[in-house]
């Protein structure tokens, strides 16, 4: 996902902290999953809904907060556009957000966005959504 605010600067579950010179940017991973059987034929259907965490961190200034909301708005405006991700799974919903700011030399505003994604898989194959 590209957005105009943080251009390129989206990362897969990226371990170590951007670095200052390169905010704003998002971090996305993937938090608890819940897994539900939803029918006992083998293989079985695994209905699955698993938490994505969107960490946004911009470089707080006197207008960060307003910069949070903006790429928040990004975000929303572009997940929006395509609650199944072009059939990849059921659904995507926003299901919360956290303001948090991380004082400091460099100081950071952040914001947490969570959103619950939905998906069936076959017990025997958890990597192809069907």
């Amino acid at each position: 996902m590209a957005l105009e605010i943080t251009g390129a600067r989206v990362y897969d579950s990226r371990i170590y902290a951007v670095d200052f010179t390169e905010l704003p940017s998002i971090n996305v991973m993937a938090q608890a999953e819940v897994l539900e059987v939803s029918n006992l034929t083998a293989p079985r259907d695994m209905d699955r809904t698993v938490e994505i965490l969107l960490v946004v961190r911009v470089k707080a200034n006197n207008h960060y907060a307003d910069l949070l909301d903006s790429i928040g708005a990004e975000i929303e405006a572009a997940l929006s556009t395509d609650l199944t991700l072009s059939g990849l799974v059921k659904d995507i919903m926003l299901t919360g957000a956290t303001f948090e700011f991380e004082a400091g030399e460099e100081p950071i505003g952040k914001m947490e966005y969570t959103y619950s994604v939905d998906y069936r898989t076959k017990e025997n194959n958890a990597e192809i959504s069907t």
